[in-house]
């Protein structure tokens, strides 16, 4: 797509993660949201933006028609947009459609269904591990999983977190949780880097530290999995209410 064309569509590309925050370090994606009508790829980007020579440039594409069905759950990813996303550049016919969206958005509707997809997801590592499965990889499982938890958690006590790290951290001050979880993920998070190709094979984890990991993070799902029920009651009665 050429330039002059770009400039008339309905292309919108907000910029969120490290970068949005000012915090990068050198393991950092540069995360791109790309809401269009038609696909916009990592050429069009840098002909909008003027930023070439991007190794780690991630766009997540999305249809206005996704978009607005990621807004009537309240997604949580249209909350990290909406909570430190800057927008990078908009076409003629995309002005301000983004920002309307995310100004409306409603609370995350999706919540226990999350909680039951990761106790699942740590079943599963639990049964590979159990059975000879890639420690590497089914580590990476946790640490993404530990980290979307986190991220839940800390929504639903009202502290929208969306960093690498901090989710964690900020959830074990929340809830009082163990004091070394935080230390200990950023060990866990090496291996969803390196399974990501952002950094070098790290220190490895044993298989009784593995499942020590699954045991830890189950006991974080079984706290979120109350608050999960107690926020969607609320939303519940507030919805009879109104």
């Amino acid at each position: 797509m050429d330039l002059a064309s770009l400039k008339y569509s309905s292309t919108s590309l907000w910029l969120y993660g490290s970068h949005a925050r000012g915090d990068p370090d050198r393991e950092s994606d540069l995360d791109v949201l790309a809401a269009a009508d038609n696909p916009i790829s990592n050429e069009d980007f840098v002909k909008i933006t003027g930023r070439s020579g991007l190794q780690r440039l991630a766009i997540s594409r999305y249809s206005w028609p996704e978009i607005e069905g990621m807004a009537s759950y309240g997604s949580l990813f249209l909350h990290h947009l909406r909570l430190e996303g800057k927008c990078l550049f908009e076409g003629l016919h995309s002005s301000g459609r983004l920002q309307s969206i995310l100004g409306s958005l409603g609370p995350y509707k999706h919540a226990c269904q999350d909680v039951r997809a990761f106790h699942v997801t740590v079943n599963d590592v639990r049964s590979s591990l159990n059975g000879g499965g890639s420690l590497f990889f089914e580590l990476s499982v946790l640490a993404t999983v530990l980290r979307h938890a986190s991220i839940l958690g800390c929504y639903l006590s009202n502290e929208p977190t969306f960093g690498r790290a901090t989710p964690v951290r900020r959830l074990v001050d929340l809830w009082h949780l163990n004091p070394s979880t935080p230390d200990l993920f950023k060990r866990l998070y090496r291996y969803r880097l390196w399974s990501d190709q952002r950094s070098e094979e790290p220190t490895e984890i044993s298989l009784t530290e593995a499942m020590d990991w699954c045991n830890r993070i189950e006991s974080i799902l079984m706290e979120l999995e109350d608050r999960a029920h107690e926020y969607e009651g609320e939303l519940s009665r507030a919805a009879n209410i109104g």
